[in-house]
């Protein structure tokens, strides 16, 4: 259980990330995204652990490595790839660039789709009931974020360029028309 909390201080914290970016307060941004990802990784994988039950079969725990590395690189190209890094990551203030092509093509946060595999992933692995309810408590903190983060910052940044994505491009769950979408924006490179 403390892990489970001390993971969703982490999360909580990350919000402050936003309120960082927006106030443009250099380097904090950056302190805050690595020290909140430390701590909310270390929080996982500790709550994983410490909900492990049972010893999982082979096949399992090879469903869940698969599906960690996968949710692993895809996070990591959503947000380190397709966004700017630089202007996104490293510069005061936020990132003025939107990206609706790639994943983002297939909702508008695939961040929170990556880290729900990540999480099935992890639950593969551990089997553990605490964990998967940690998990589901994680992934509504994430939710909420990006929920807030519209209303608070993508609508008023990117005005009518941002509406019009919202109608074309589900916030969270791909339908088969984004499907399509994101492949077609792979295709064309």
């Amino acid at each position: 259980m403390a892990y489970t909390v001390l993971g969703t201080v982490a999360l909580l914290a990350n919000f402050l990330l936003d309120i960082v970016a927006l106030r443009g307060i250099r380097y904090w941004k950056l302190l805050i995204e690595i020290l909140t990802t430390v701590v909310f990784c270390f929080a996982v994988w500790m709550a994983a652990l410490q909900s492990s039950t049972e010893t999982m079969s082979a096949v399992r725990t090879a469903i869940g490595i698969a599906l960690l590395v996968t949710a692993i690189v895809l996070l990591a190209y959503s947000l380190f790839w397709e966004i700017p890094f630089r202007s996104t990551y490293l510069r005061d203030g936020v990132g003025d660039q939107l990206v609706t092509t790639g994943t983002y093509a297939l909702c508008r946060h695939p961040e929170v789709l990556w880290s729900g595999l990540l999480f099935l992933a992890v639950y593969c692995m551990s089997g553990g009931w605490l964990f998967l309810t940690s998990a589901i408590l994680w992934l509504a903190i994430l939710v909420l974020r990006v929920y807030v983060m519209e209303r608070v910052y993508l609508v008023p940044v990117f005005g009518d360029a941002y509406r019009k994505y919202q109608q074309q491009t589900p916030m969270l769950i791909p339908n088969a028309q984004s499907v399509r979408r994101c492949v077609q924006s792979f295709r064309k490179g």
